[in-house]
């Protein structure tokens, strides 16, 4: 065999290659097309009756999710077989080759011949032969029309189809306007009303309101303005109710219905000429409101008491105390405080409590006005409802009392002393909480103030003393017939809204001569034992009573 023979072969399989590709090309660009054509047709044709039949019968969004997934299906079917596969899986040069044989008999079998055995020779063959098989094939090609054996009638059919219900889809659009357009969203599971002739637009679809509260629906037609409507409510209990309505004196194009203390959810539907509204619901939940309150008392840290529990009904509270809560709502809330009641214009009203978890909030009161008379918790929630109709807890606040003291001794209010005299003053001294200081304090015939501190134990509430008063250290020294005013002062310990001050009696003594102390001192021993005479005489008869008593007893036994 030749070399030449065998080149001139190749060249032949290789023109006789070129025309079976092209006809591969057109083979697969006619089976694209057609599957295309028809994956069009089937997509917008099922696309455009679904829209009829929502349409004509209102479907639900899940007859419409299941009609656009069958339609997705089909669509993706046919293009997975009639265009994604025959893209793909080309037949090779012999299938051509036997297609082309098929639809052109005058070949007989040499175009498979030549493609098959122009590439290898098999041994004993002669080339002179293939080589003369080749070009006799090639002549019978060029006046074949080997393109001709694709038939293109389903193509242009499933295209006619396709323009055909596009053109239909288009055309129904131009004359639906909106209202196609609605339908195609409504195919799309939008989540809007069938286009009729009169469309109904509600303000709100979905509201929340308070348990007890007014709800208004509202609605507004558009297009054909119906006379009347209907209004269609069903509640979660299980009733529904159905309301004629009429237009609105603000428009009539408005239909509303209010619902006054509504107490329980529902949902709704307006109904207006051949329109209906989307489905809404109104959602009832409650108020929120005080579950529990915890109360404890802490004391000024000065009373030296303990954080007490306190209960609700029983808020007698020390003034500078702090009164700390802890408040279970019955649901979760945003914000509360506590408002303050009885306090003068222009105080601070309000205290707001902080969120803690658990669904728990916290919050002090600072005891320290006096005209405070009670407090209540409003709360809000996170739709912004907030509680009403809240409890007011009564607070009676007790001021810290002043400490008491008397003078003890001497008994007498005035007394007469020397200059050289130590007059013992005796004083008795009380207070919840104990004292801070106490002074004793004098005045010589009205004049300055003098005062001394006197000495303090580390802690009592109850002090009794006495404060032994040397006048001869008063400086200038007192002059003779000068009166002496005399006094205790105590001052607590109250560091938070005090402190308090208590003031015994005041005291005279009057400075007098050593003769003028000793009559006063004989005067009053006289007067001393004048009423021990005058008792010992009252004693005498009270014997000589008993001793009567006694005998005429005697006698009647």
């Amino acid at each position: 065999m030749s070399t030449l023979g065998l080149t001139k072969a190749d060249e032949g399989r290789a023109r006789l290659a070129f025309r079976l590709a092209a006809v591969r090309r057109k083979l697969t660009s006619v089976g694209c097309g057609t599957g295309l054509g028809w994956a069009i047709s089937l997509g917008a044709g099922a696309l455009l009756a679904g829209m009829a039949a929502d349409w004509l019968l209102d479907l639900p969004r899940w007859i419409r999710a299941v009609l656009l997934t069958i339609d997705f299906l089909a669509v993706a079917h046919v293009l997975y077989h009639y265009v994604y596969r025959p893209s793909v899986d080309q037949p090779d040069d012999d299938a051509v080759a036997l297609m082309v044989e098929v639809a052109r008999p005058i070949f007989e079998t040499r175009l498979i011949a030549s493609i098959q055995l122009a590439g290898s020779v098999p041994d004993g063959t002669s080339g002179v032969l293939i080589d003369s098989l080749v070009k006799e094939t090639e002549k019978l090609s060029d006046v074949s029309d080997l393109d001709g054996v694709i038939r293109t009638g389903r193509f242009w059919k499933s295209v006619s189809a396709a323009v055909m219900t596009l053109a239909l889809g288009a055309g129904l659009f131009g004359w639906l306007g909106e209202d196609a357009k609605d339908l195609l969203k409504r195919a799309f599971l939008v989540d809007i009303p069938v286009p009729r002739q009169t469309r109904v637009m509600v303000d709100q679809l979905d509201l929340r309101v308070a348990r007890g509260e007014d709800v208004t629906l509202r609605a507004r037609a558009e297009g054909v303005i119906p006379s009347l409507g209907q209004l269609n409510v069903k509640f979660e209990s299980g009733r529904a109710g159905e309301f004629s309505l009429e237009p609105s004196a603000g428009g009539n194009a408005v239909f509303e219905k209010t619902f006054t203390g509504v107490q329980d959810s529902f949902k709704f539907i307006f109904r207006l000429n051949d329109g209906r509204s989307r489905e809404g619901k109104v959602t009832v939940v409650p108020r929120p409101a005080v579950r529990s309150v915890n109360c404890r008392q802490v004391f000024p840290k000065y009373t030296g008491l303990e954080t007490t529990a306190r209960a609700l009904g029983d808020l007698a509270l020390l003034a500078g105390s702090e009164l700390h809560l802890d408040i279970e709502p019955n649901k979760a809330v945003k914000s509360g405080v506590i408002r303050l009641y009885g306090l003068p214009e222009g105080a601070p009203n309000e205290v707001a409590l902080r969120l803690r978890e658990g669904n728990k909030l916290a919050g002090a009161l600072s005891i320290t006005n006096l005209a405070l008379s009670g407090f209540s918790v409003h709360l809000m929630d996170s739709d912004g409802f907030t509680s009403r109709d809240e409890a007011i807890y009564r607070v009676d606040v007790l001021p810290d009392r002043a400490p008491q003291v008397r003078i003890t001794y001497p008994e007498r209010k005035e007394e007469m002393v020397t200059q050289r005299a130590r007059l013992p003053v005796g004083f008795e001294v009380t207070d919840d909480f104990g004292f801070s200081r106490i002074e004793f304090r004098f005045s010589v015939e009205g004049g300055p103030v003098q005062s001394r501190d006197l000495q303090l134990p580390e802690s009592a509430s109850v002090l009794r003393n006495h404060y032994e008063w040397r006048l001869d250290t008063i400086k200038p020294a007192v002059p003779l017939g000068s009166y002496v005013e005399y006094w205790i002062v105590v001052t607590d310990n109250n560091n938070v809204t005090g402190p308090s001050i208590g003031e015994s009696a005041h005291y005279l003594v009057k400075v007098v001569s050593d003769a003028e102390k000793r009559a006063d001192l004989l005067n009053r021993a006289g007067d001393f034992l004048g009423s021990i005479g005058e008792a010992a005489g009252d004693q005498e008869k009270l014997n000589q009573r008993l001793g009567k008593l006694i005998r005429e007893k005697a006698e009647q036994k």
